[in-house]
């Protein structure tokens, strides 16, 4: 996982454990759970970022959320011809 943190102070840190890159401080940047948690709670450099009202509200209104009622006309399934057959009976 990760989170969004804005860094409060200029602070280095290894993003992947094996480079040491320079955050600079009033920027944003989206990092690894661990890497975050030592910026926040132990060198207290940054802190995190949640989404904006904006942002939110952007995601409540995407339109793979908004339920669509149907009629029960929609939502009926007509058989087949075919699929009446039953026991070598064509009625």
């Amino acid at each position: 996982m990760s989170k969004k943190v804005k860094m409060l102070q200029t602070a280095k840190g290894s993003p992947n454990g094996y480079s040491v890159i320079t955050f600079e401080k009033g920027q944003e940047y989206t990092i690894d759970d661990s890497l975050a948690t030592v910026f926040i709670n132990q060198m207290k450099v940054a802190t995190e970022v949640f989404a904006s009202f904006k942002e939110e509200k952007m995601i409540s209104e995407a339109p793979f959320n908004k339920a669509v009622a149907f009629t029960k006309e929609e939502t009926t399934v007509s058989r087949p011809k075919w699929s009446r057959k039953r026991n070598g009976n064509n009625s």
